[in-house]
């Protein structure tokens, strides 16, 4: 007897029949679009510690730098974020960002299918220093396994992340 789950219920028609994968994969893409950029709470203020430039970004606001410049590109790149960031089946990008900072982020890239990395997923801090956009953004990788896993020459296993200077 074929089953349905309960959760896949609302999505399919006839419950007798199991959803097909190009269904599925449809289902998954336009749910998780819904995920692809949240606006969260306290990615600072965390207990945990965790986030890798919260000293910077806390020393930021007391440094009285120039904001409206900075502010307003931050502002229109992550309006962009919302339509950019990629959503499928085999690969996407889910990012958060603080309501309160705007210039503290949280990404996680799920490697496509057909490369080395294909099913890992990879998560990192993301700060926009002060000097940003004049500037480029501050990266880090937290999937390294405890600092045990260099993935490849420009993600490094202590989480420094290399990047092309153009």
């Amino acid at each position: 007897m074929n089953y349905v789950p309960e959760y896949l219920k609302d999505a399919y028609e006839d419950e007798r029949k199991p959803p097909t994968l190009q269904e599925e994969k449809s289902t998954y893409i336009r749910e998780m679009k819904t995920y692809r950029l949240q606006h969260v709470t306290g990615l600072l203020s965390n207990s945990d510690n965790t986030y890798m430039y919260r000293r910077e970004a806390n020393e930021a606001l007391t440094s009285g730098a120039p904001r409206q410049k900075r502010m307003l590109r931050i502002a229109s790149e992550i309006a962009g974020l919302t339509a950019d960031l990629p959503v499928e089946w085999s690969s996407s990008i889910f990012a958060r960002v603080d309501e309160d900072r705007p210039d503290v982020l949280k990404v996680l890239i799920v490697a496509p299918e057909g490369t080395p990395y294909e099913n890992g997923c990879f998560e990192f801090d993301v700060y926009l220093p002060v000097n940003y956009p004049d500037v480029p953004p501050k990266v880090n990788l937290l999937t390294t396994a405890n600092r045990s896993v260099r993935f490849n020459p420009n993600l490094y296993n202590e989480g420094k992340v290399c990047r092309d200077e153009f």
